[in-house]
């Protein structure tokens, strides 16, 4: 689900959301969240979820989330790009890029040994690693227009060219029972990211 926040005295067209767009927005959360599992889903896609709210609602609501889905015996799958989140809140992780899943593995794992280099990027960002082995550059890829090869090779600090990084489009191997990648450079990635901090405060809290 999705809520699209709107300032409190805007006025709707129609009676039946007139109270959702006059109420709080952690409240109209979870008047969603009760709409959505009212035919007792088998799935539910809760796509950023907590878009607008600030931490303390955030964490209410996502708290209330949960218990609803367990209570209903729904799966869950959270739509985020907050860490924060991800941790308190995930059990596996899958990581997406140019329109395909890159990175797969519990959350404990993802945050203690990413092996994907967008990953690694991103959490040495979070902990605020300046190290230019880790960050990515330039900008998106085109989806348009995908290179050969790694869809990330223009931008990956890792991407080498003997190792088929800009010819040959990598597969979704395994690195270690339960965690899977799709990158070419698994190795030197995991190898850098253990250089870079401690694993036990690696999770955002």
């Amino acid at each position: 689900f999705f809520f699209s926040s709107r300032r409190r005295h805007t006025r709707c067209s129609r009676d039946w959301s007139s109270d959702v767009c006059s109420s709080d927005l952690g409240m109209a959360q979870r008047v969603l969240i009760a709409m959505s599992l009212a035919c007792s889903p088998r799935l539910l896609i809760a796509d950023e979820p907590t878009s607008g709210l600030d931490v303390t609602v955030q964490a209410q609501v996502l708290d209330d989330l949960r218990h609803a889905v367990d209570e209903v015996g729904s799966s869950l799958v959270i739509v985020s790009q907050n860490l924060a989140i991800v941790a308190n809140y995930c059990d596996r992780v899958y990581v997406m890029h140019a329109g395909e899943i890159v990175e797969e593995a519990t959350t404990m794992r993802f945050f203690e040994q990413p092996s994907y280099p967008a990953s690694a990027a991103l959490l040495a960002a979070q902990r605020g690693i300046a190290d230019p082995k880790l960050q990515l550059t330039g900008f998106p890829v085109d989806g348009r227009r995908l290179p050969s090869g790694c869809f990330l090779s223009p931008r990956c600090p890792f991407s080498n060219e003997a190792d088929g990084c800009t010819s040959v489009h990598p597969g979704f191997t395994e690195v270690v029972p339960g965690h899977f990648s799709r990158c070419h450079r698994t190795a030197a990635v995991t190898e850098m990211e253990a250089l870079s901090g401690p694993a036990a405060s690696r999770a955002p809290r």
